[in-house]
């Protein structure tokens, strides 16, 4: 069998296939390491100060847990297990090498791993009997985790270029089982959009084999230049510019994944998935059917589009004040300290709010990723219109509402017709990488065409991204 570990800051996220193949088993676990930090660099710094056997023991323990339920899924003993890739940012991958964290908190931000890392049993005791291959980082601010959606691109084939931009097949399938019925904010249901989702494997279905593709020499796209965006916690964007990849990443915090949201939770039934404006109605589209529990990624992002078409949010981010409100859309706003707050859900259990900071973090991960967009177009000489494709993976793992992406102004608009969603192309390019004779050769080759380009402290990214931040 051939295991792939995706490991997010928030989120750890496992694929298991035959040796064919062939699907077996795909799962999801929190990343214990945030009871030491939220992010990244809370983390680095409590690594830094002595605590970096701690944040590796949790994060061995979450992927110990997680494979765990990989095989129970697929049924089958850990020593059938052939062969483990795994893949993070700089910082996930130090803190599970429990390497000397300096080189990432302090300039010049450069990070050790730059090839391959074979972590034998007695380096991780994950309960394999075989290595694990950590991916190795671009630089101290771009990871593994951005190689390997290069891979999937490059050798996957997870992008169908040649056809106008839609959404892959995977996703077509996941957006329909990931989206249940839409309720007002009263629990009314207006309509139903697919099965009930019943098990978490349910919610992430994906093609039931892994062919690798074999690329040209170049590993890279021919149509044209083509941005991909990996969202979350820490979001990684790339740029084929036509002879090389740019590539960098942005500090966008939670938010993306719901993790610092009042009401935010993971994909799972009772997430909000999308929010629509019916009327002066709140139109809940809710994954598995039933009440609503929480946000997810996407459903944040729809709900504040929604809210600030409704004129509910200001164009600065501001949840306005009833009396601003000339709907009967102000009745779902409630006070909340010196503020208000949106109430979008209110039944037997409680109400489900909206609070003004869950708009801020928001504010500030769409702000650096809009950011980071134009300062990498402006590095390559392109514009928005110049893209042949935008593929977005990462933390919304559905295909994302495209009215919210422009709700909130988070991409250019001229590229929203240009949109490919994956559900987790971290995996799916570990996957190929498993399952690619060549892998090693081709993933050497695929590093060769990578061009770092930081953008943390530049004046051109601090002042695209003030603008940035308004709807």
């Amino acid at each position: 069998m051939l295991l792939a570990l995706d490991l997010g800051t928030t989120t750890l996220v496992g694929r298991m296939l035959g040796n064919d193949g062939v699907l077996l088993a795909e799962a999801r676990a929190a990343n214990p390491q945030r009871a030491l930090g939220a992010d990244i660099l809370t983390r680095l710094q409590h690594a830094h100060e002595g605590g970096g056997e701690e944040l590796q023991r949790l994060l061995v323990a979450g992927l110990r847990t997680l494979i765990a339920e990989l095989l129970a899924q697929a049924g089958r003993p850990a020593g059938r297990v052939s062969a483990a890739a795994a893949a993070g940012n700089p910082g996930i991958s130090h803190l599970l090498c429990r390497l000397p964290v300096a080189g990432l908190i302090f300039p010049p931000h450069r990070s050790p791993l730059k090839e391959l890392t074979m972590l034998t049993p007695a380096d991780l005791d994950l309960d394999l009997t075989v290595s694990l291959q950590l991916f190795p980082t671009v630089t101290g601010f771009v990871g593994g985790d951005l190689l390997a959606d290069l891979y999937a691109v490059t050798h996957a084939n997870v992008l169908n270029l040649g056809s106008p931009p839609r959404l892959c097949a995977s996703s077509e399938r996941r957006e329909r089982a990931s989206h249940g019925s839409q309720l007002t904010a009263d629990g009314s249901r207006i309509t139903d959009h697919g099965s009930p989702i019943t098990a978490h494997k349910d919610l992430t279905p994906y093609p039931s084999t892994i062919t690798p593709h074999v690329a040209t020499r170049s590993q890279s796209p021919a149509l044209g230049p083509l941005l991909l965006l990996d969202l979350g916690t820490n979001a990684e964007l790339a740029l084929w510019n036509g002879r090389r990849w740019l590539v960098t990443s942005a500090a966008a915090g939670p938010a993306f994944e719901a993790g610092s949201i009042t009401c935010g939770m993971p994909l799972a039934p009772g997430a909000v998935t999308d929010v629509q404006l019916s009327g002066d109605r709140l139109a809940l589209c809710v994954a598995g059917g039933g009440q609503p529990l929480g946000l997810c990624g996407s459903g944040l992002l729809a709900l504040v589009a929604a809210a600030r078409q409704g004129g509910l949010i200001d164009r600065g981010g501001r949840i306005v004040a009833p009396e601003e409100v000339g709907t009967n859309l102000a009745r779902y706003l409630v006070a909340a300290g010196e503020g208000w707050a949106l109430c979008f859900h209110r039944d037997a259990r409680g109400e489900l709010r909206l609070a003004q900071d869950d708009v801020r973090q928001l504010q500030l991960a769409k702000g650096a990723v809009r950011a980071g967009i134009e300062v990498l177009l402006d590095r390559a000489g392109l514009m928005p219109a110049d893209l042949v494709a935008v593929c977005v993976t990462g933390a919304f793992g559905t295909a994302l509402p495209v009215a919210a992406v422009k709700g909130i102004a988070m991409l250019p608009e001229s590229v929203l017709d240009k949109l490919f969603f994956v559900a987790n192309g971290v995996l799916d390019g570990l996957c190929a990488y498993l399952a690619d004779p060549q892998g090693a050769a081709h993933l050497a080759a695929l590093q060769a065409t990578i061009q770092p380009f930081p953008l943390s402290g530049t004046p051109a990214f601090e002042q695209r991204f003030l603008a940035a931040l308004e709807f």
